[in-house]
């Protein structure tokens, strides 16, 4: 990683293994995890502005793929993960949040982050899941 990218502004040392920041062009930052193996196990990208996620999945060529929302434990949305690519979109927090029983449909939209890494099977069965009454192809397969 440094060889190819050089030396971080910032490091970090965790359980999970080393993390170095770098500030890279447009991006306000790119976190990356190195394992305790020597190995890329994660890369969290902060975005210089906040985008709407379905122009984001356009521009990364992921808006074919059928994603799967991400909640957190009131049931409101956080993210969208893409499993077939190890993607997911974490949505700016600013946004108004609205109770449980209302329309969901302020839910953020915008992304502030971008994180890669490994692909993860529980992120299949979460769409699975979340679809338990269709599109039934799909969820065998996940």
């Amino acid at each position: 990683m440094i060889a190819a990218w050089g030396e971080p502004a910032d490091s970090n040392d965790t359980p999970e293994g080393d993390v170095l920041v770098y500030r890279k062009s447009p991006f306000q930052a790119v976190e990356v995890l190195v394992g305790k193996n020597g190995l890329v196990s994660t890369i969290k990208i902060t975005l210089a502005a906040p985008i709407e996620y379905k122009k984001l999945s356009e521009q990364l060529s992921l808006d074919r793929i059928d994603p799967v929302t991400i909640s957190d434990a009131a049931d409101r949305s956080v993210g969208l993960a893409f499993p077939e690519r190890g993607v997911m979109f974490m949505f700016t927090t600013s946004q108004p949040i609205t109770p449980v029983d209302e329309d969901k449909s302020n839910a953020p939209t915008t992304v502030s982050h971008v994180v890669i890494q490994q692909l993860d099977s529980h992120v299949f069965a979460l769409r699975a899941e979340k679809r338990l009454h269709g599109p039934y192809a799909q969820n065998i397969a996940d």
